[in-house]
């Protein structure tokens, strides 16, 4: 089929569609699937990684999620990570005088890989257990004083 091979041709997209199996890692793969525990990939750039856990995860319908891992990179940012500009931001653009529900700390945890494979739907709601349980602004006796 020449659309098949023309696929075969191209870089890979990452798409999921085609991968190319080791034996070694295809082993590995099926004991992994099978114990049901990760299987963490590790190599230079460009050897796969993110190739073979796009395959497996399309080919099984699973969700894939990726997270790049530098020297800069903590244990910390695999769980979640704060997003302090994102709340200067929103503190600095608050008019004199505005009145606003307080900033939650909340709002600006953005939840990492790990977080979302071990508990979605907490990383959904970014720990809370229910949208009722978010804390309500309270009236402040004074304004800007709470």
């Amino acid at each position: 089929d020449a659309v098949a091979s023309e696929e075969l041709d191209t870089p890979d997209r990452r798409d999921g569609r085609i991968y190319d199996y080791d034996p070694k890692l295809q082993l590995a793969v099926e004991i992994a699937l099978a114990t049901g525990r990760p299987l963490l990939l590790r190599g230079d750039p460009g050897s796969g990684k993110s190739s073979v856990a796009s395959f497996i995860a399309r080919n099984l319908n699973y969700r894939y999620y990726e997270a790049v891992i530098t020297g800069q990179s903590s244990a910390q940012d695999l769980l979640w990570r704060y997003d302090l500009v994102h709340r200067l931001a929103d503190a600095q653009s608050m008019a004199p005088g505005e009145q606003r529900r307080p900033l939650s700390d909340y709002d600006y945890i953005e939840p990492g890989v790990l977080w979302w494979v071990f508990d979605r739907s907490s990383a959904k709601v970014r720990g809370w257990t229910s949208q009722s349980a978010l804390p309500q602004p309270r009236e402040a006796a004074e304004p800007n004083r709470v």
